[in-house]
């Protein structure tokens, strides 16, 4: 299977589509008269990601990402990395994002959950789309230019560097504005904190990793607190389905496919963690949306995984030694979280 992947026919090609001259022209002038210039990488802009990087270098730009092209921008250059715009976005760096005047949005399809629902530029920025579509995304645009990311960038980055341009006065860069709260051990009701116990495991897991999600309360936590090496090592499947159950079968034949071993994490709040939030708090009963609380280590152990029921962030330490060890095989984590603890894109959801 692995050597399947890595065939080119599996592989879909980029469309080559060349954007006109004049249209590139226009677009530099616009960068060029920026004061807080930001680029908005989505998955689009994954086959032109080294000239991407190159055109937020040059320009000293603030850069971000739409939630499936997190870590496009991993490494250091004369840029400021904002993380994911959106519902996933630390608030320090969504007020960041907030200030840019110039938003050169490429291969992301800038939807309700990247435009924070309309709150995610300042009113008066003007936004720039380049992406292979007929005509821009959403009516947030002011200009839109067609063309493939890999064909696109580099002739805006030669037009740009054929202008008189200097980028001294742009923000230094800096990292630390994209980080989200890591929270408390436990959360005030017993159960653990979800921000920091991913923030744990973050820590404890190798860095080259694949994270498969599915869907509910919990990706807040997943997208926010673990790092990945670089674009499409995050799948957001339970996003892009709308089901519940998908990811775990998913997760299987991907980390199968790649050759690698598997570590499932349950962030198991004993419900339906996304229907409390935004049902149950508008008077909705709650009581359906509640789980037994599932001993899913027992569960998984008879199918001979390696699981543990993780109470405390003590209680990581045997999974810390079995990363450690190197040893192979499946890894489950149940862990037990507090439902008082709200994703800030949750929080989004709430107040519509």
């Amino acid at each position: 299977m692995q050597t399947l992947l890595e065939t080119s026919v599996l592989v879909p090609q980029p469309e080559v589509i060349v954007p006109g001259v004049q249209e590139v022209e226009r677009i530099a002038s616009l960068l060029v008269d920026a004061q807080r210039p930001l680029l908005l990488a989505g998955r689009g802009a994954k086959s032109a990601a080294a000239d991407v990087i190159r055109l937020a270098d040059f320009l000293g730009a603030d850069v971000a990402t739409s939630a499936p092209a997190q870590g496009l921008f991993n490494g250091t250059g004369n840029f400021r990395d904002l993380g994911i715009r959106g519902g996933f976005s630390s608030k320090a760096a969504a007020a960041e994002i907030g200030q840019a005047d110039v938003v050169l949005v490429i291969g992301a399809g800038l939807n309700p959950f990247t435009l924070a629902f309309g709150q995610a530029f300042h009113p008066a920025a003007t936004v720039i789309q380049i992406d292979v579509t007929e005509q821009a995304t959403c009516a947030r645009v002011d200009h839109f230019l067609r063309g493939s990311a890999h064909a696109t960038v580099p002739a805006l980055l030669s037009e740009l560097q054929a202008k008189d341009f200097n980028s001294a006065g742009r923000p230094s860069p800096c990292s630390e504005v994209k980080d989200h709260e890591k929270g408390d051990a436990l959360a005030p009701d017993g159960r653990l904190d979800p921000r920091s116990l991913l923030h744990a495991i973050n820590d404890i897991i190798t860095s080259q990793r694949l994270v498969v999600t599915d869907g509910g309360h919990f990706i807040g936590w997943a997208n926010t607190h673990l790092d990945v090496p670089a674009a499409d090592n995050m799948v957001l499947l339970g996003t892009t389905t709308q089901s519940i159950g998908l990811g775990f079968s998913f997760a299987v034949g991907l980390a199968a496919a790649a050759g690698k071993e598997q570590m499932t994490v349950l962030v198991n709040d004993a419900a339906y963690g996304a229907e409390i939030h935004q049902y149950a708090t508008k008077g909705v009963s709650g009581a359906p949306m509640l789980i037994p609380e599932v001993n899913f280590a027992h569960l998984l152990s008879a199918l001979g995984a390696r699981a543990t029921v993780i109470h405390t962030l003590e209680d990581l330490a045997d999974f810390r030694a079995w990363v450690d060890s190197q040893e192979t095989g499946t890894y489950v984590l149940d862990c037990r979280v507090s439902r008082e603890i709200i994703a800030l894109f949750m929080q989004e959801l709430m107040a519509r």
